[in-house]
């Protein structure tokens, strides 16, 4: 039977920043298509499938605002050109080689951070790491999709009046107060923006100096559940498999 997981990533890199998008495109539509339309601000009732539907919609509008961001902002590529690993990048390269991991010493930045990822991930030391990833991805997506928010809100400041319905009443709000808004949207952005390089700075640092440190051993309880998952497994079937048995 299959099964759908969603780790923390899945909420803090697509849900959280989805839901900030989806807000942002709302404002533009009504902004473009609908100016002089009194939006209703309460009163909304949503059935299973609504709900089901605006969380799947949230979480693709995740993926595009990280699809987006992923080649403006990229931690990989502000680190190799800030230069502050360069220390740390050559110890590195010589742990590689000292483990006969490489022979060639010209190999990118990029390349040996794709190397010490996979010697991260054979030891089973990515505590550090993915609380490191999960950071980076909300606070990269999430400034993406501040900016778009804080751009609606301008957008929607510069078109016909802005006017909402609540409980059957209408209220004007002044173009002064979205302009208020889009500017806390924008320094929310610009804190989150900085906030994303700082935790892709620690993950950069932290697959560096992971190769540095000497091969984990496995404890006697490690050793002993790995047999026992190795005992229990059927070659060439997946543990979900197995389990299903």
């Amino acid at each position: 039977m299959l099964s759908l997981k969603f780790t923390i990533y899945e909420i803090l890199g697509y849900f959280l920043p989805g839901f900030v998008t989806l807000a942002a495109l709302f404002v533009f539509a009504w902004a473009g298509f609908f100016p002089h339309t009194a939006m209703p601000v309460a009163g909304y009732s949503f059935t299973k499938e609504g709900i089901a539907a605006l969380l799947l919609a949230a979480y693709a509008a995740g993926h595009l605002t990280q699809g987006v961001s992923n080649p403006i902002a990229n931690s990989e590529r502000i680190a190799e050109k800030s230069g502050k690993h360069t220390a740390l990048l050559k110890r590195a390269k010589e742990a590689l080689a000292e483990r006969k991991i490489i022979s060639d010493p010209d190999l990118t930045f990029r390349q040996v951070l794709a190397l010490a990822q996979t010697w991260m991930l054979n030891n089973g030391r990515t505590d550090d790491h993915d609380v490191f990833l999960y950071r980076e991805g909300f606070y990269r997506g999430s400034s993406l999709a501040y900016v778009l928010l804080g751009s609606s809100l301008v957008f929607r400041a510069c078109r016909a009046s802005t006017r909402v319905e609540l409980n059957g009443t209408c209220y004007d709000i002044e173009w002064g107060f979205l302009i208020f808004l889009s500017c806390i949207a924008f320094a929310t952005a610009v804190v989150y923006y900085f906030r994303f390089q700082r935790f892709g700075n620690y993950r950069v640092q932290n697959l560096l100096a992971s190769v540095c440190l000497p091969e984990r051993k496995e404890t006697g309880a490690e050793a002993e559940k790995n047999s026992e998952d190795a005992s229990t497994s059927i070659p060439g079937r997946g543990k979900e498999a197995n389990e299903e048995e």
